[in-house]
């Protein structure tokens, strides 16, 4: 990708008037580029991209594509600069300013994306699309209480998903028949959905479930290819509208529905708001409310959601399943390294999550574990390189603790990422907001994660987790007993070592691997909402 080239375009973009081609020509040139594209062709819709620019150079949308190019190929810098050149060039465009959020999530500026949305709700006030982008990011700020996001998601839902008159249902109200079950993704092409979903759908029992897929991403993939053997069902729903696909839905007579993608982006939230089966259920990928009154469900389990501590923040009635709210498949099984702080003769903490996890609160935490531990350093993955690594050394700066002792990586390939649990002896899980699949791949790779409980869902994924291993005693409760922890397991390395050596057998004995026992229990979860609903029904 000719980056460098793309820079001096915009530098000399302002400073030459170049006389704009024909409208028709430059319109059938762009919609060329976004077809090269969208087909994966990212070569040629760059060169395409660039010679548009050298005639238009304030075009807004091939700034805006060219974004996004540089952002898939991991260089965020120049994605920032491009995507604000294409909203500076027209701020109108929505598309682009939902871009720019990401871009400044990957960037960890998780505050300044919010602005970002709510400035652009100023000005389009209709755009369901960043209002739900909106009740994401709020789950990453630090500034933001479990009270305030709960409001946001509430907000989304009043304002884009009205609630609908109650529903006549064709489906027989019989609590012990088989029943058709529903999933709708943002993308069954997401190695991190596949790993959680594959085992489930293959052991979901045929006699009581009859399995439909709802696809609503771009391309079937591998990971969709896999998914998709193990439904009866196999339903594209992404050239839809909301009406639409709930008419579909509902022609496949679906009983249960389950949501498994919340807020995130390609969500089909506002299709479940017109309330297409009769019980509708919110799973796996979100960590917090839909906000929304037609969600009757949300499977969560005892540690995530502990019974008292945040009914209060769902509109949905929460289902407790017995052990785990995950069914955790590993991705790779590399040999478990030995213990780096027996070679390097200092302790390596670590953190595995993205930047946008790293909050203020958390990162002067880990500044005083790393003051109270003089000769420790700090390990940091998936940090872009450029300006998000130099901000990052700042704010630490700020806190006392030297760029030395920080060791900043990028984001890796997936084989790769398995290969960097080598680097730390000991993981750090972020909060508010907390690690859920790298909290997985941490234990499972050896390195044992130190957790803050917090009082919602998005701050307990560690507290689940590491009861779930039988590891409550790396959970703390307080900031001084995190650091106590920290300091306790830093300073008996044999003892650090011969954790190390255990914790893949503790994940493999955990509820978490086991896919038969979370099936049963998710299936079980199933017929009771099944049958509540029946139960209304002979009122």
């Amino acid at each position: 990708m000719a980056f460098s080239i793309l820079r001096n375009l915009l530098k000399q973009r302002s400073a030459h008037s170049v006389r704009a081609p024909g409208r028709e020509a430059l319109d059938a040139r762009l919609r060329a580029a976004v077809r090269q594209q969208q087909a994966g062709r990212l070569a040629e819709a760059e060169r395409a991209y660039r010679e548009i620019l050298r005639e238009a150079p304030q075009h807004p949308v091939a700034l805006h594509h060219l974004g996004l190019i540089a952002m898939q190929a991991g260089d965020v810098d120049l994605a920032h600069e491009l995507i604000g050149a294409a909203i500076a060039a027209d701020p109108a465009d929505i598309r682009a300013r939902h871009s720019l959020g990401r871009v400044l999530r990957a960037l960890g500026r998780v505050d300044d994306e919010i602005a970002l949305y709510q400035a652009t709700l100023a000005i389009a006030p209709d755009a369901a699309d960043i209002h739900s982008a909106l009740c994401l990011a709020s789950c990453f700020s630090a500034r933001r209480d479990a009270a305030a996001v709960y409001a946001e998601h509430c907000a989304w839902a009043q304002r884009f998903a009205p609630v609908v008159p109650p529903q006549v249902y064709a489906n027989a109200p019989d609590p012990q028949r088989r029943l058709r079950l529903g999933y709708v993704a943002f993308d069954f092409d997401n190695a991190i959905n596949g790993c959680y979903l594959e085992d489930v759908f293959r052991l979901h029992q045929r006699a009581g479930f009859e399995l439909f897929l709802y696809h609503n991403g771009k391309r079937p993939g591998p990971w969709s290819e896999r998914l998709r053997r193990q439904a009866a069902h196999w339903r594209e729903i992404r050239e839809l509208d909301d009406a639409a696909a709930a008419a579909a839905i509902r022609a496949d007579g679906i009983d249960l529905l389950v949501d498994l993608s919340g807020h995130l982006g390609n969500n089909r939230l506002r299709t479940f708001a017109l309330k297409p089966a009769p019980v509708q259920v919110s799973w796996l990928s979100y960590p917090a409310s839909t906000g929304l009154a037609a969600m009757d469900w949300r499977i969560t389990d005892p540690y995530c959601d502990s019974p008292g501590l945040s009914e209060r923040y769902y509109t949905e009635k929460l289902q407790r399943l017995p052990h785990t709210y995950w069914c955790y498949r590993p991705a790779v099984s590399s040999p478990i390294t030995p213990l780096p702080a027996l070679k390097n003769g200092y302790i390596t903490f670590g953190s595995y999550n993205g930047i946008a996890k790293l909050s203020e609160p958390a990162l002067a935490l880990w500044a005083h574990l790393l003051r109270a531990l003089p000769r420790a350093r700090l390990f940091i993955l998936t940090v872009p390189r450029g300006a998000a690594a130099e901000a990052l050394r700042q704010r630490f700066e700020h806190h006392g603790i030297t760029p030395e002792r920080l060791e900043i990586e990028a984001g890796v390939s997936p084989e790769r990422f398995h290969e960097m649990f080598a680097r730390a002896d000991i993981a750090l899980d972020p909060f508010p907001y907390n690690g859920a699949t790298t909290t997985l791949e941490s234990l499972w790779n050896g390195v044992p994660v130190l957790t803050l409980a917090g009082a919602s869902c998005v701050s307990r994924a560690g507290v689940s987790m590491l009861t779930n291993c039988g590891l409550t005693q790396h959970i703390a409760q307080s900031e001084e007993e995190y650091l106590a922890i920290a300091q306790r397991l830093a300073a008996d390395l044999p003892a650090l070592q011969a954790l190390r050596a255990s914790l893949r057998a503790r994940v493999q004995a955990s509820p978490m691997l086991d896919a038969a026992g979370f099936t049963a229990d998710l299936e079980a979860a199933y017929r009771d909402m099944w049958r509540a609903w029946c139960g209304q029904c002979r009122r």
